[in-house]
């Protein structure tokens, strides 16, 4: 599963810290950069394809953020997630 790491929670450094986790779990991180605003409230996981199948699975194992749908054409992702000021509540130890 492609996945991409947005950091909307204006934290430095934890874009670094997710995709970390992610690729311990065996995702491949694609992409980690900031996201458009540093004032997310909410970190959530979008589900990229029609299939929800990766992006259940990505948010589960990062603790059950909330799950979005926003396809796009791009092939860079399969999911994307969103980090925001209430990171806290990710799971980033197994």
């Amino acid at each position: 599963i492609r996945v991409q790491v947005l950091n909307g929670s204006g934290e430095p450094g934890i874009g670094t810290k997710v995709a970390s986790f992610l690729r311990e779990g065996g995702y491949v991180v694609v992409e980690i950069r900031n996201a458009d605003r540093s004032d997310y409230f909410a970190s959530m996981v979008v589900a990229r394809r029609a299939d929800l199948a990766n992006a259940r699975e990505v948010a589960h194992y990062l603790g059950g953020p909330p799950l979005i749908q926003q396809a796009w054409a791009s092939e860079l992702a399969d999911v994307t997630v969103l980090i925001g000021s209430d990171r806290s509540k990710l799971q980033l130890e197994p």
